[in-house]
């Protein structure tokens, strides 16, 4: 290959040493050539194409055989999941609406060179299959989109101060906008829950699909992760192996991220032209889309990144056949409040192990929640509660009546729906309390006891004066078939009033007690019965599993990641979903978090690989330019290098020409 010193553009100096013209350049992205030390030989004439920079050696030279095009930039999402299907949606669209071109980014692989690829790495054969899963397989997209914003950041044990500016540039309202203008119409249930009409979460899958294929998304299946690195990208656009520690970015491309993919199984491949394949692939951004799975965190604090050990969350409470229970699986009540009562270790543990976002742990018996009183999870005002989880005093309910305060680090009790079942008790205010408690309850090894108001509307006291009017009006009525109660279903309460009064009989198999009448039961045993009717006691054995949810609280620290969902430590690595420290509680907000920050991440990492694919181009435009308007001038001083002269080293400084 032929090596010449192009007609010098202005700013370039010029030095000469030993009778050699050497040439200073700190030249634009343009490709590198092969290793030339010291000055070079110039023949004449010379040429007039456009040079080829070598920056290596800080000389301009020009080349007879052009260095390699640059690779097409990409964004590679790692995950086909609800978050990951919705990031690389928004990216590739945004792509192709600056380009103006959608066709380009990837419907004809083969004859196209799209100027930048969007590319999903899913593991399975199957993306989007817990969105198919979800609820039943109805899929709960999202909650009630007329709910105010701050109700819906509230539904986040964690991550709620981090989602509070993200939920108002895409929360519930825009999320079901976006799946209207692709075809998927929604219905809100009474609770607030919002399923497609079709009530089948294929269509939220299929809509996903071809959303994806629309903006030319290249899908590939069983493409396994196993590793990510931060390289620097070179001056031609192609990356070098050197890590991201290694030197400064002295104006070249800046670093990209490597990805190692595991060799594909067999009957691998992918949509849109990618396979599975195996190896290392090139991004000049990543999100990260991977769910609570363990080895992605390791990979990004390996980066820098702080990570909040994952734990369950949403789950049901088994109680270990707790007698007042028994035979009343099945029975559901319809509003109840419900909170915790921890061991006192399980507090420490739980505030040493949850980082910036965990929560805190122990809740006490004897809660009446005001203000004044500061919760987790709790909004900043709140109105006084009128019925209590617990009380002070009495005898073998665990506390009566009174009632006494929070403690500052107790989770905050949960209100709605509780359903018994064969192995404990579940519905929406359990699945709520653990969500909040999910930290405390895992410190606990969930181990810990419910304390249940069957009577949120009430307070103690006003539970006690009911009884008493009972006593009164019902004296020659037994306890167990009479209740003073509508909310309370009947055959609760008998099991309720049995074991207050001292029975031990089922509901099916009474004992003497069991018939005792109001008028004979004593103070002690109405105190207990008001204490089972504000501050039930169940044992928690353990936890059950909620099928319709897949989530855990733990990830990626919020103080890493910025309102973008880009990372803080690696440039061009995006976080979207459950791979974040972020939870809801269940009717849609988990897909809510995934569908805001996918929104966000997508949108981002297309504009900052857009913007370094428009600086490159501009540059090149630039250094082009100057080289044509200097390629007619007359060449410098053209001598020919003796043999026995000692190379200039690069950035060695020269005399001035002349001197």
């Amino acid at each position: 290959m032929l090596l010449f010193i192009a007609p010098l553009p202005a700013g370039v100096a010029a030095h000469q040493r030993n009778g050699r013209a050497v040439y200073r350049f700190r030249p634009p992205r343009w490709g590198p050539l092969p290793s030339q030390r010291g000055p070079v030989v110039l023949p004449t004439p010379l040429p007039r194409a456009p040079p080829h920079v070598s920056r290596r050696h800080d000389l301009l030279v020009c080349a007879a055989t052009p260095p390699p095009p640059p690779r097409p930039r990409s964004i590679v999402v790692i995950g086909g999941g609800a978050a990951g299907y919705l990031a690389a949606i928004e990216a590739a669209e945004a792509v192709a609406a600056t380009t103006g071109d959608a066709a380009t980014m990837g419907t004809t692989p083969a004859t196209t060179s799209p100027p930048i690829r969007v590319t999903i790495l899913e593991a399975t054969p199957t993306p989007l299959a817990k969105v198919a899963a979800s609820g039943g397989g109805r899929c709960n997209v999202t909650h009630d989109h007329t709910l105010p914003l701050a109700a819906v950041a509230a539904s986040y044990p964690r991550g709620r101060p981090a989602l509070r500016g993200p939920l108002t540039a895409f929360g519930p309202a825009e999320a079901v906008a976006w799946f209207a203008a692709r075809g998927v119409a929604l219905k809100t249930e009474a609770d607030g829950r919002m399923f497609p009409v079709t009530d089948s979460s294929t269509t939220v899958v299929d809509a996903l699909a071809a959303a994806a294929a629309a903006a030319g998304v290249f899908v590939r299946r069983r493409s396994r992760v196993t590793g990510l690195a931060v390289v620097r990208r070179g001056a031609d656009g192609n990356d070098r192996g050197d890590s991201h520690d290694s030197g400064d970015d002295n104006g070249d491309g800046g670093p990209s991220l490597a990805i190692s993919v595991a060799p594909a199984g067999t009957g691998g491949g992918s949509s849109r032209g990618g396979g599975g394949g195996d190896g290392t692939i090139l991004a000049d951004a990543v999100i990260l889309a991977t769910g609570s799975a363990r080895p992605p965190q390791q990979w990004v604090a390996e980066l820098g990144h702080a990570v909040v050990p994952p734990v369950p969350s949403l789950f049901t409470f088994a109680t270990a056949g707790e007698p007042r229970l028994a035979g009343l699986a099945g029975l559901s009540v319809a509003r109840v409040r419900i909170g915790l009562r921890l061991p006192s270790p399980a507090t420490e543990a739980a505030t040493a192990a949850g980082g910036g976002a965990a929560a805190p742990s122990t809740a006490v018996t004897g809660a009446v929640v005001t203000a004044a009183t500061p919760v987790e999870g709790a909004p900043a005002k709140r109105r006084r509660r009128r019925g209590g989880v617990g009380g002070g005093g009495g005898g073998g309910g665990g506390g009566g009546g009174g009632g006494g305060r929070v403690r500052a680090d107790a989770v905050e009790p949960q209100e709605g729906p509780l359903l018994i079942t064969h192995w404990g008790i579940s519905g929406p205010a359990v699945l709520r309390l653990s969500a909040f408690g999910a930290r405390s309850l895992a410190a606990a090894d969930y181990k810990a006891t419910a304390v249940v108001c069957w009577l949120p509307d009430l307070s103690p006291a006003e539970v006690t004066a009911a009884l008493m009017t009972a006593k009164r009006r019902l004296a020659g009525r037994a306890v167990t078939s009479v209740s003073p109660f509508p909310a309370i279903p009947r055959r609760l309460w008998r099991a309720l009033a049995a074991e207050a009064v001292g029975g031990r009989g089922t509901p099916t198999r009474p004992t003497a007690h069991d018939t005792l009448r109001w008028a004979d039961v004593p103070k002690t045993s109405m105190a207990r019965l008001a204490t089972a009717l504000t501050a039930c006691d169940v044992p928690i054995s353990g936890k059950g599993v909620y099928k319709d949810e897949f989530v855990t609280a733990g990830g990626v620290d919020w103080r890493g990641v910025d309102r973008h969902m880009a990372s803080r430590h690696v440039r061009g690595l995006y976080f979207a979903g459950e791979v974040l420290d972020v939870d809801g509680v269940t009717g849609g907000f988990n897909f809510q978090a995934a569908w805001t920050t996918g929104w966000l991440a997508g949108r981002a990492a297309a504009r900052a690989v857009m913007a370094t694919v428009a600086a490159t181009a501009a540059e090149d435009a630039a250094g082009e330019l100057a080289m044509a308007t200097t390629a007619g001038a007359a060449p410098p001083p053209t001598v020919r290098r003796p043999e026995a002269a000692t190379p200039t080293a690069v950035g060695t400084a020269e005399p001035p020409v002349g001197g």
